[in-house]
């Protein structure tokens, strides 16, 4: 007859397997209930037709490189790269000092000439000088003039100003440099109108001259679409790359369309299916090779797979057709871990929380 000690002893081991088996079971349920956080976004609605995306970067409609207009040796840079500037506002100046010399010169030539031109119509005047000798006086002294005039102009071109208000994109010249005329100093953007530089392929220029809509989407804009118009096509393609230059101007640009700006261009005509775009993280398959993508939705809320139509891939988005909406949650990250009727939060994308 055992005694109680080793009674209990003995079934230790039993007690032990059935507390984990409980506690497996218990945790097995836990899992099941508690719904999984996943990152969603709402689908960018395209207008309608939306077929070709192409990338680019927002930039100034007007930009110029600025330079001095006379050589000399750079003194003073008074601005950086991401300056604003205003109109006339002084960049940078050349030493001075050549120039300064130069216009001296000419104003000492300039009084010599009108002094020898006025002697020699004295001298006409008394008859111990011709005509010629007058005339030749007076060609003298409007060289000297214009030299004058000349070396004025250019001992205030040793200030580089800018022509207009704008931003400094570029600085290409530093102070004690030698710099020849002309050689530049500044790239400049012109503040106004901005647009977006792409690159068409050969077979779809004519799609891009012949479309009824243009959009530009940015990625720091998310969810907003602006409207474009073709400003410049360049006739004739990159030998290169075989294509051609295509800069969109945005319409109705505001404070967030800044330089330099991720940007994309969606050309569309009416009548064709509408189209999203979404982030590239957001694609998935069903194993088949079919592309698909999910969705928050129901109550309580569950992963739902919606098959789609890919259009065209871009460098961090998608552009995709299929039965979706603008007020769907879509889920953009760690699809291929989803289940259909799985149970998920959805967190948005934008929200603190979810950087």
């Amino acid at each position: 007859m055992q005694s109680p000690l080793e009674s209990a002893v003995r079934l230790r081991p039993v007690v032990a397997a059935c507390l984990v088996a409980l506690v497996a079971a218990c945790s097995g349920k836990h899992e099941a209930a508690v719904a999984r956080p996943v990152l969603v976004e709402a689908p960018l609605a395209l207008a309608d037709g939306a077929g070709d995306a192409y990338p680019g970067a927002v930039r100034a409609e007007v930009e110029t490189e600025l330079s001095f207009r006379i050589p000399g040796k750079i003194e003073k840079r008074l601005v950086d790269a991401g300056a604003e500037v205003k109109a006339g506002q002084v960049l940078a100046t050349l030493d001075p000092q050549d120039a300064r010399l130069n216009f001296d010169a000419a104003q000492a030539d300039y009084a010599l000439a009108k002094a020898d031109a006025a002697r020699m119509r004295d001298l006409k005047e008394k008859g111990y000088a011709s005509q010629s000798q007058v005339d030749n006086a007076e060609s003298k002294l409007k060289l000297a003039a214009a030299k004058l005039s000349l070396a004025q102009n250019q001992s205030r071109y040793t200030e580089l100003k800018a022509d207009a208000d704008g931003v400094v994109t570029a600085v290409m010249g530093e102070i004690g440099e030698t710099v020849a005329a002309g050689r530049p100093i500044f790239r400049f953007a012109a503040a106004g109108a901005r647009e977006v530089l792409i690159s068409v392929p050969e077979g779809r220029i004519e799609d891009v001259r012949k479309a009824e809509q243009i959009g530009v989407t940015l990625w720091t804009q998310p969810g907003k679409v602006y409207a474009g118009k073709v400003r410049v096509l360049s006739p004739q393609a990159d030998p290169q790359t075989r294509t051609h230059e295509v800069r969109v101007s945005i319409a109705d640009a505001d404070a967030a369309v800044q330089l330099g700006v991720t940007a994309t261009v969606i050309i569309g005509n009416k009548g064709v299916a509408q189209t999203f775009r979404l982030p590239a993280s957001a694609l998935g398959d069903d194993g088949k090779k079919n592309a698909r993508v999910w969705i928050a939705k129901g109550s309580p809320i569950a992963a739902q797979a919606v098959p789609v139509t890919v259009q065209q891939y871009l460098h961090d988005a998608v552009i995709v057709s299929g039965d979706l909406h603008a007020d769907d949650k879509v889920i953009t990250a760690g699809v291929h871990l989803l289940t259909p009727g799985m149970l998920v939060q959805p967190v948005l994308r934008s929200a603190p929380a979810a950087l």
